[in-house]
């Protein structure tokens, strides 16, 4: 067995989601278990160095999950080989120019989304990538989650027979900042910071759409702000039906579907909870790690990895037309991206 190890330009990882989920439970958990394995025996070891503007957050973020490399000069970073990889979790606003230094570089690009905070730009970086022949990948996490692939399980075995529709409900349940701190960055609301919840959420709604049942070929969104639970995905069939959560998925076929009668004189005898199961759990892996897994892989021994630039540029495709959607108050084809991003 050969150890082999992978430099890692990470930049904008002192901001929430790149400490905690990109650095902590993903490249540094990587880091503790010993590396991934790779498909001929060895074991490939990440080997990050940590970029941003602020010199003192770096470095005790560095020392405290016990790594021995950061910067704040990412032209410095980039100029050195032995780095392939370059990740970006900064802002949207700020992270096109710097995947565009990364790609004439000759780095292997793999980002969080949105890519871009608009879609010519999401274009301009997947067509760019391709033509540099560089590695390229977007963070679609949600597809690694357990409820979700517990429900991919459901449907590939073919459960529901004909599906007959989809419900999703997503949303933060977000304290004001008033009187209870807000747990969450405000920016994330804030349009004019390249922040707002459509242009979020849909770029995630779109690959968990377009993986789990199809592409989407129309929408029609409406703006507004309630105080929700967190995901929840419904999906009937004319053979069953399931609701599957972030870790949870429960299924009823048809078969075990009570047959109610209405009798407004009695309490209704039947517990309608009663008769659901629970798709067991295979014990999975937290879902950006599991993702980062994948892309090192693919990026050190080109195994496949489908979730490319071009699968980020549909996302702020459909965000832009949701938001066009509102605007109008009307249903918005989603035209093909294949022939724009070649």
């Amino acid at each position: 067995m050969t150890v082999r190890t992978v430099g890692i330009i990470m930049n904008g990882v002192t901001g929430r989601m790149g400490t905690n989920q990109h650095l902590i439970r993903s490249i540094a958990a990587i880091r503790e278990q010993g590396g991934v394995p790779l498909p001929d025996g060895d074991v490939l070891i990440p080997n990050p160095i940590l970029v941003g503007r602020n010199e003192n957050k770096l470095r005790a973020l560095a020392q405290a999950h016990g790594i021995e490399r950061w910067s704040t000069d990412l032209n410095e970073c980039l100029a050195n080989p032995e780095d392939e990889i370059y990740f970006d979790a900064q802002a949207t606003t700020l992270r096109p120019e710097s995947i565009k230094t990364a790609i004439s570089a000759g780095k292997h690009i793999y980002c969080e989304k949105p890519i871009a905070p608009d879609l010519a730009t999401a274009i301009e970086l997947a067509q760019m990538a391709r033509r540099a022949g560089v590695k390229n990948g977007v963070v679609q996490d949600k597809l690694f989650l357990p409820g979700l692939l517990k429900l991919q399980r459901v449907i590939k075995s073919g459960f529901f027979g004909r599906i007959l529709s989809v419900r999703g409900e997503f949303g933060y349940w977000v304290f004001e900042g008033d009187w209870q701190p807000a747990q969450r960055p405000s920016w994330n609301y804030r349009k004019e910071e390249g922040g707002g919840i459509i242009v979020d959420m849909l770029c995630h709604w779109q690959y968990v759409l377009a993986n789990l049942f199809g592409e989407v070929q129309a929408v029609s969104c409406l703006g507004a702000t309630h105080i929700p639970d967190l995901l929840t995905i419904q999906v009937d069939g004319t053979e069953g039906s399931a609701v599957a959560g972030l870790r949870r998925c429960f299924t009823q076929s048809y078969a075990e579907t009570p047959k109610p009668v209405w009798n407004p004189d009695i309490p209704q005898p039947i517990d309608f909870f009663a008769g659901w199961k629970e798709v067991p759990d295979e014990g999975h892996d937290n879902a950006f790690k599991v993702q980062w897994e994948l892309f090192l892989k693919h990026v050190v021994c080109d195994t496949p990895f489908p979730w490319d630039l071009v699968a980020g540029a549909k996302g702020v495709q459909l965000a832009e037309l949701g938001l066009q959607s509102w605007h109008e108050r009307r249903w918005v084809d989603v035209p093909d991206l294949t022939s724009v991003t070649e």
